[in-house]
């Protein structure tokens, strides 16, 4: 089955990830997950690692023939990134197929494979790179990669784990996390695919934030390959692709204060933690114009919105916000538990009114 990978930028497909699926006599089509446990560390795994590459090869050509140029991204277990043979065995393989298949096919591997034994990786990683084979970290954030590996292994594309993005937009912990991804991958010129994105409004944010290329079921399911191209068709003419068209023109036009109320949400996360933790750990920015939200209201939403009293008002309740969370800090110097939280609920009744302000100014400009 193939999942489409989509620009954020453009809204185009750019290329589709391989992924395994067993059709099984009797109980039908099973997941990875019920085959791949049962042939793990077997000679079976590397034979199916063979099998996969191939296939998404062959489907390649397929789609070329249809006019359709898609990249593709296969799986690789550490298995079989470890063998001696596997530069070998790529390098027969490609030569079956036009001299620049190579530059369509992506090989994913998991973190854990990369730091299990880097030196031999490392080597069979550099053979592969010279044939032309770009690698991609699958599942980043939920190993153990230091920068080191970065500095030695020939990794093009980091893959964000769908854990982190699925709670983008509801933790703070997550969208920190995926903050530090992009920011550490910008560093090292690489860049990021974002997995489980299930939602327009993750998307939105997700470039926002930097991220370029995404996949997840907002966008869609992995599916045959027969029904690719006409998911193609319908992806390009759909609303979801359209939206972000006109999201990537420009910065903060009117239909992205759906997703600039993430940047204060944010903001009312990470106090809520500081209330949670009784305290003890660092409040968010108290100074208004130090958080995201306030950045913005001060930049390029007073350019844009001035002329409207609806985002008087929102400057207005944020200021209110601030300075109410700056008494917040200093009561819980002396007062008890109950008059915190108290006050606390009060705030967050008070940014609740700010999101509903920023509804309004939405439907005012539409």
């Amino acid at each position: 089955f193939y999942q489409p990978r989509i620009d954020l930028r453009s809204g185009k497909m750019v290329g589709a990830e391989a992924l395994i699926r067993w059709q099984h006599p009797k109980r039908g089509l099973l997941p990875p997950s019920e085959l791949l446990p049962v042939i793990h560390n077997t000679p079976l795994e590397v034979r199916l690692d063979e099998w996969v590459l191939k296939r998404a090869l062959d489907q390649h050509m397929a789609f070329r023939e249809h006019g359709l140029l898609v990249p593709l991204s296969v799986n690789v277990t550490p298995q079989s990134i470890q063998k001696q043979s596997f530069v070998g065995f790529l390098q027969e393989l490609l030569s079956a197929y036009p001299s620049d298949i190579a530059e369509h096919l992506e090989i994913e591997i998991l973190e854990t494979a990369a730091i299990e034994n880097t030196a031999r990786v490392a080597q069979t990683m550099d053979a592969c790179a010279e044939l032309g084979i770009r690698f991609s970290l699958d599942d980043f954030g939920t190993g153990y990669s230091s920068l080191t590996h970065f500095h030695r292994l020939p990794i093009s594309v980091l893959k964000i784990d769908q854990q982190f993005v699925r709670k983008l937009i509801s933790e703070a912990q997550d969208h920190d996390i995926v903050e530090g991804v992009l920011l550490l991958a910008r560093a090292l010129g690489r860049p990021v695919v974002a997995e489980g994105v299930e939602n327009i409004e993750i998307a939105l944010l997700l470039h926002q934030l930097g991220c370029q290329y995404a996949q997840g079921y907002g966008i869609a399911r992995p599916m045959p390959a027969e029904q690719l191209e006409s998911w193609n068709a319908s992806w390009e003419s759909g609303s979801f692709s359209d939206e972000l068209r006109e999201y990537s023109k420009g910065p903060f036009e009117h239909h992205d204060l759906k997703t600039v109320f993430f940047a204060h949400d944010r903001w009312m996360q990470n106090l809520r933690r500081y209330v949670d933790s009784g305290c003890r750990i660092e409040p968010p920015p108290l100074d208004p114009l130090d958080c995201k939200f306030g950045a913005w209201c001060e930049g390029v939403g007073k350019r844009r919105f001035s002329d409207r009293p609806f985002f008087h008002r929102v400057l207005h309740v944020h200021a209110n916000l601030h300075n109410a969370a700056q008494g917040l800090v200093e009561l819980s110097k002396n007062a008890g538990v109950g008059d915190v939280e108290a006050r606390m609920r009060d705030i967050e009744h008070e940014s609740y009114q700010l999101e509903t302000l920023l509804l309004a100014l939405d439907r005012d400009i539409r």
